[in-house]
């Protein structure tokens, strides 16, 4: 499969989800979007300036610090399964939880560890690696 061909299924059945909503966050929903025309959903406890401001992604209020109803609020953006949904965390504390509760993520979203996150998805999906060129 070519590679614009790749770039166009990623953009029509993958959602990115990224725990975390500070720059770090922001930053990479903006990769996502600039490098392979996808937006992202940040997940945050409180919405702020960046998530206001940012064209390129969704905001879901995550209304607790409780492992088990965080699973439940993120299984509800993953219920119809239409779409492949990577799960990325970009704080300590968020890819603590992931690593606690992996076993119930990982029937819904695929999770993507710290390092080359594009490389892992990418290979994850079937899909050949992208690069920046």
């Amino acid at each position: 499969m070519e590679k614009s061909e790749d770039k166009e299924l990623f953009k029509q059945t993958v959602i990115p989800v990224i725990l975390g909503n500070g720059i770090r966050a922001h930053r990479l929903s903006l990769r996502f979007f600039f490098r392979y025309g996808v937006r992202s959903v940040i997940c945050g406890k409180r919405k702020g300036l960046l998530d206001i401001l940012d064209p390129v992604c969704d905001f879901l209020k995550l209304y607790s610090d409780d492992s088990r109803l965080m699973c439940e609020q993120l299984s509800d953006i993953s219920e119809d399964g239409e779409f492949i949904m990577p799960l990325i965390s970009v704080t300590d504390r968020l890819c603590s939880f992931v690593n606690e509760n992996e076993e119930l993520l990982e029937s819904r979203f695929i999770i993507c560890r710290k390092g080359d996150i594009d490389r892992h998805l990418f290979s994850s999906l079937g899909f050949d690696f992208i690069s920046e060129g």
